[in-house]
Parts: structure tokens; C-alpha cells; sequence
């Protein structure tokens, strides 16, 4: 997220978590929360690179003005 330009603020290790339904076969995964500021153009690449990693199964964004 830093090499996209954002700012990282508050990480929270919410640790391992069941999921409601399994989803691609996995029926847990590990949460994190990251508040982050950025400009609305670095967001797109930030949702780019997510996607591109393996690691992330699921994202979810909220916009906090």
C-alpha cells in the first residue's frame, strides 16, 4: 500500500476466523483491518495488486471520509 502512495494508520490482527459458507474450498481464514488514507487514484492500484496476491482471498473496502 506504501508503494502506492498510502499512508497506513491503524492494523488490526483479528486472527483466524470461520467463515460463514466455505468459499474456494477453505472454510477459515485469517482477518486483518488496515486503515489507510491515499488519494482515490492510488485505491485502484492497491485493489489491483490485492487481486494479484494469492495470499488475499477476499476484500472488502469502506470509504471513511
Amino acid at each position: 500500500m506504501e508503494a502506492e502512495g498510502a499512508s497506513i494508520g491503524d492494523v488490526q490482527d483479528l486472527g483466524r476466523r470461520k467463515f460463514a459458507y466455505t468459499s474456494n474450498h477453505m472454510e477459515s481464514g485469517h482477518y486483518v483491518n488496515y486503515s489507510f488514507t491515499a488519494e482515490p487514484s492510488s485505491l485502484e492500484k492497491i485493489k489491483g495488486r490485492l487481486r494479484l496476491n494469492n495470499q488475499v482471498h477476499l476484500q472488502y473496502f469502506q470509504r471513511k471520509s
